[in-house]
């Protein structure tokens, strides 16, 4: 749920669904408050030092790059690397 402009947007995506990203894609430019309205979704999987592994799923505009998910997913943690990208 997200508000913008006054108005107040829900998605609804089954996160344990295969679409997920697709369905978050499908949403994004009505559900992100942000000034370039969101294009893109990037699946990022990151490893921690302890091995165990977790999917991040970031929203990004058209102008954003695979590079900057990475870099998103990582934000505000300690010890974790991407495995992958997608």
């Amino acid at each position: 749920m997200a508000q913008g402009m006054g108005v107040t947007h829900t998605a609804f995506c089954d996160v344990e669904d295969i679409g997920f990203a697709a369905c978050l894609a499908s949403y994004a430019p009505a559900v992100v408050n942000h000034a370039a309205p969101a294009r893109q979704v990037f699946t990022v999987t990151v490893r921690n030092s302890e091995g165990n592994i977790r999917t991040i799923t970031v929203l990004l505009t058209g102008a954003q790059t695979a590079g900057d998910a990475a870099t998103m997913a990582l934000e505000g943690t300690s010890g974790e690397t991407v495995v992958a990208v997608n």
